[in-house]
């Protein structure tokens, strides 16, 4: 349902609004290793990140490991169903993130990817390697 609405506030030129998240802001002292890189494939660099997820009683800690290749998640993810959805607790937050990671990764283009699926760019560059 969420994505069917997404889709006609999207044809309407309709746009949601949402408030900023501010929980972690890096100190400015903090050295970029990946400054002046360029990340331009699969696999090439990986990281990790954390975010809360607020459920009814308090919150759940999220952790994931990513590849930086494919951007970060964390605003997509909460935007389009943490913030939306009351959460009651740890089995239904599973629930529903999995689901969104499934559909994100596998059946939402991306335009940063060519309007690929992470899925389907990550295997074409894993084709790509073994071409060469």
């Amino acid at each position: 349902m969420i994505h069917r609405v997404r889709r006609l506030m999207g044809l309407m030129g309709l746009e949601a609004v949402y408030k900023r998240s501010r929980t972690s802001q890096p100190h400015p002292a903090h050295l970029n290793l990946l400054k002046g890189k360029i990340i331009d494939r699969p696999n090439q660099v990986w990281c990790a990140d954390i975010t809360y997820i607020p459920v009814r009683r308090g919150f759940l800690y999220l952790v994931a490991i990513m590849d930086w290749a494919h951007g970060k998640f964390w605003r997509s993810l909460k935007q389009e169903v943490i913030y939306l959805t009351e959460l009651q607790g740890g089995f239904q937050a599973q629930r529903v993130i999995q689901d969104w990671f499934d559909f994100y990764n596998t059946k939402r283009p991306h335009s940063a990817l060519e309007h690929r699926t992470p899925v389907e760019a990550y295997w074409a560059g894993e084709d790509e390697k073994q071409a060469a």
